[in-house]
C-alpha cells in the first residue's frame, strides 16, 4: 500500500470517528432527554437532520433530481409530468380531493375493504398450502406479474389510486418493481429481534473498532464492503421489525389478502414522519431509530383493517413490522415511484405461486382506455 494511500485512508479513520462523536453529542443536546443506544442512534431533531444531509447529501440530492423538493426542484425533474388521462379518470372520483390531502397530511393512507372482493378472489386462485408455513422473521416473496394476471392488474391500474399516487408525487408514477404476495410469519417477539439485532450490530463494532486500532489507515472499499456485508448478512431478516425509512421517492402499496387485528402481524407508520428528510451518516450506527423515541415524537398509526384493506405509504416515513409469532400476514405489494431506482431484477430470486388455474390477463388494449403504457414504458426504460 502506497504512503498517499495510507494517508487517505488515516485521515477517512479520523472522519469515522469524528462523525461517530457528532452523532452522539448531537442526540445529547437535541434528544428530548433520551438515552440514545448503540445501533438506535437515528434523530430526526432539524437541526440534526441538517447538519446529516449536508455531511450525506444523497438522499437529498435524490429528492431534487426527480422534483420532489418544492417549485424548483420540479423546474429541474428528470420526472415525467403527469398524464392527463389519469388525473382525469381519477378525479371524477369524489374521494380523490380528500385521499390526496389524507396522504400528502399524514404520509399514509389506509382504506378498509377497498379491493375486498378483488383480494378474496385472488387468495381463491391460488394453493395456499404450497406457500412456505414456516416461522421466521423475514418476507416470502412469491412474484406476480401485474401484466398477465388480470387481479393483480385489477388493483396496480386501479384509476382512482393512480391519480392519487400521481397527485402526491406530482409527477407520472412508475412500478418500481414486480408486484407480488407477501407473506410473513414471525415465530419471535419485537423485544427478541430488537435484542438480537442490538447484539449483532454490536458485535459487527467490535470487529471494525479492532481492525482500526490495528490498522488505521485500513478504511478503505475492502473493509467496507466487509461491513456492509456482515451488517446486511446478519440484519437482513429481521431489521424491517425495527423504526426504519428505505429509498426516497417511493410508494409502497400493499392490499391486505388475510384480516390483520392489533393481535396479529402488521405494520407501524409513524404519522407524519414522511415530513423530515431523514439521512444516514454511518453503517452499522444510524440506520434505525429506537422504539422510545418513535413514541414520543410521533403519532403511530397501525395499519390493519378487513381482507382487501388498501394501504399506501411514503417509505421515506418512519415504520416497521410488528411481529406477532405465529400470527402470519398476508398481503398483494407493489411500488410506485417518479421513476428512480428500478429493482425489477431484485424479485428475480422471488418463490412463483402454485395456481389452482391459469390466471386471466387483462385485456391491455381496453385497459384504462389505452393508459396501458404507463406500465410497458417503464418496463423498457433503462436503468437511471
Amino acid at each position: 500500500m502506497s504512503a498517499k494511500v495510507m494517508g487517505i485512508n488515516f485521515v477517512k479513520s479520523i472522519i469515522y470517528w469524528a462523525l461517530y462523536k457528532f452523532i452522539y453529542i448531537s442526540n445529547a443536546i437535541f434528544g428530548n432527554g433520551l438515552t440514545f443506544e448503540f445501533p438506535f442512534l437515528s434523530n430526526a431533531h432539524p437541526v440534526v437532520l441538517f447538519f446529516k444531509n449536508l455531511l450525506r447529501p444523497a438522499r437529498m440530492y435524490g429528492k431534487f433530481r426527480y422534483g420532489q423538493l418544492g417549485f424548483l426542484s420540479r423546474i429541474a425533474s428528470k420526472a415525467d409530468p403527469v398524464p392527463k388521462d389519469i388525473m382525469e379518470a381519477a378525479r371524477h372520483d369524489d374521494q380523490y380531493d380528500e385521499y390526496l390531502r389524507r396522504f400528502k397530511e399524514d404520509g399514509i393512507l389506509i382504506l378498509d375493504g377497498y379491493f375486498k372482493n378483488v383480494a378474496e378472489e385472488m387468495v381463491e386462485s391460488f394453493d395456499g398450502s404450497k406457500m412456505s408455513n414456516s416461522a421466521a422473521y423475514y418476507y416470502d416473496t412469491y412474484v406476480i406479474n401485474s401484466l398477465e394476471d388480470q387481479l393483480a392488474f385489477q388493483m396496480v391500474a386501479d384509476p382512482l389510486i393512480l391519480g392519487v399516487m400521481a397527485g402526491y408525487l406530482n409527477a407520472h408514477p412508475y412500478l418500481r418493481h414486480h408486484s407480488s404476495i407477501q407473506s410473513s410469519y414471525p415465530n419471535r417477539e419485537q423485544q427478541e429481534l430488537e435484542r438480537l439485532y442490538k447484539n449483532d450490530m454490536r458485535e459487527s463494532k467490535r470487529i471494525l473498532d479492532r481492525e482500526l486500532k490495528e490498522n488505521p489507515w485500513s478504511l478503505g472499499r475492502e473493509l467496507k464492503e466487509k461491513m456492509t456485508a456482515l451488517n446486511k448478512s446478519r440484519a437482513s431478516g429481521y431489521k424491517n421489525c425495527l423504526w426504519h425509512c428505505d429509498t426516497v421517492n417511493n410508494i409502497t402499496l400493499g392490499v391486505l389478502l388475510k384480516e390483520a387485528t392489533l393481535s396479529d402481524t402488521h405494520m407501524m407508520f409513524a404519522r407524519r414522519s414522511h415530513r423530515n428528510h431523514h439521512s444516514q451518516l454511518l453503517p452499522l450506527a444510524d440506520y434505525n431509530y429506537c422504539e422510545e423515541y418513535v413514541q414520543k415524537t410521533y403519532e403511530i398509526i397501525n395499519c390493519v383493517g378487513s381482507v382487501g384493506t388498501f394501504v399506501a405509504f411514503d417509505s421515506n416515513g418512519l415504520h416497521r413490522m410488528n411481529p406477532k409469532p405465529g400470527k402470519l400476514r398476508m398481503q398483494f405489494v407493489w411500488a410506485l415511484g417518479p421513476g428512480n431506482t428500478p429493482h425489477f431484477k431484485q424479485l428475480e430470486r422471488g418463490l412463483f405461486l402454485t395456481r389452482k388455474t391459469d390466471p386471466t390477463p387483462p385485456d391491455l388494449n381496453e385497459a384504462l382506455q389505452g393508459q396501458i403504457n404507463f406500465f410497458r414504458d417503464f418496463s423498457e426504460r433503462p436503468q437511471l
